[in-house]
């Protein structure tokens, strides 16, 4: 019996990365490598029915430059809001939206 492959809609993909695992991957790489002390923090979570909501930060010392914005030897944080879903216990849509002003500002 063929398995059925269930393509996750990432409906904020970055430009010019690959929809799903393979972006998700490719940020949270770029985000270790400029900040390499990142301190990764669920601020909060709230689950209804099949979505559930983050408010997440990563902080941490920029020392590479970090989508665009030049280094500074400054701690910055990032701050991320994620809603996802889930069916058959698989995620198979993703929204996001992506606060980087404190690291133009650091």
């Amino acid at each position: 019996m063929r398995r059925r492959v269930r393509r996750v809609v990432d409906h904020s993909a970055s430009p010019g990365l690959p929809a799903g695992p393979g972006g998700v991957r490719a940020i949270l790489g770029a985000i270790r490598e400029a900040l390499p002390d990142h301190d990764a923090k669920i601020v909060h979570m709230v689950a209804e029915g099949d979505l559930v909501a983050t408010y997440k930060t990563f902080a941490g010392t920029r020392v590479r430059e970090l989508f665009g914005i030049p280094p500074s030897g400054r701690t910055g944080t990032i701050r991320v809001m994620d809603f996802v879903r889930y069916a058959d216990g698989k995620i198979v849509e993703h929204w996001n939206a992506v606060d980087l002003s404190d690291l133009t500002a650091s």
